[in-house]
């Protein structure tokens, strides 16, 4: 697997990284026998990574690539399937760090939003920032997409990226989910074991 820059238009204008195979963690589609299944790519220091949610045994295992993105909200990193991008190697992490800090010099950034962080190298995402705190404006807005239905899981990331990130409030949307199929519904128990509730600096609204 290799996929060079150098065959497109903006040559290495941007970047001068090449990935190959060694710079993926899984793939999703066998070219010898044209089989779709979940192949991890083996070599040295190779495998999913440990830092990401746990559900379903290790949620890279979605083969998630996370592209950056301009929107209007600062950098948004979304989904494209297939393939799995490995931040443990040296000259992804760097390729990735490089580009975040380019664009930041070149956009007044205010704010990222990180979509699906279940799936994305936590360890990764905290170097990603601390790394680019001292270039940008100071309290920049960080929010991410992590859902899960139970508190702890959220308040726990909390503590991991150090309450840098605010996390859209996924608990509270499954109560209002929950109390809209209940008849006589009590609407005084919406705010339990929420973001809003137990950690309302950082609960993205």
């Amino acid at each position: 697997m290799s996929s060079s820059r150098g065959g497109s238009k903006r040559g290495d204008q941007y970047s001068t990284q090449e990935y190959h195979w060694y710079h993926f963690t899984g793939e999703d589609y066998n070219n010898e026998n044209k089989r779709t299944a979940i192949y991890r790519i083996l070599g040295d220091g190779k495998n999913w990574s440990n830092s990401v949610n746990k559900k379903k045994g290790d949620y890279d295992y979605l083969l998630c690539l996370y592209v950056p993105s301009i929107s209007l909200y600062g950098i948004h990193l979304f989904l494209a399937r297939f393939v799995g991008v490995d931040y443990n190697h040296p000259e992804v992490e760097a390729d990735v760090k490089a580009w975040s800090e380019w664009l930041c010099s070149h956009i007044p950034i205010k704010g990222i939003r990180f979509d699906a962080i279940k799936h994305f190298s936590e360890e990764f995402l905290k170097s990603l920032v601390e790394h680019l705190d001292p270039k940008v404006e100071p309290g920049w807005f960080l929010v991410s997409e992590l859902w899960e239905d139970f508190l702890e899981a959220t308040t726990t990331y909390m503590r991991n990226m150090q309450h840098k990130f605010s996390l859209f409030d996924a608990p509270l949307v499954y109560n209002f989910s929950q109390l809209s199929n209940r008849e006589n519904a009590d609407l005084t128990k919406v705010f339990d074991d929420t973001l809003v509730k137990s950690e309302p600096v950082n609960a993205g609204k």
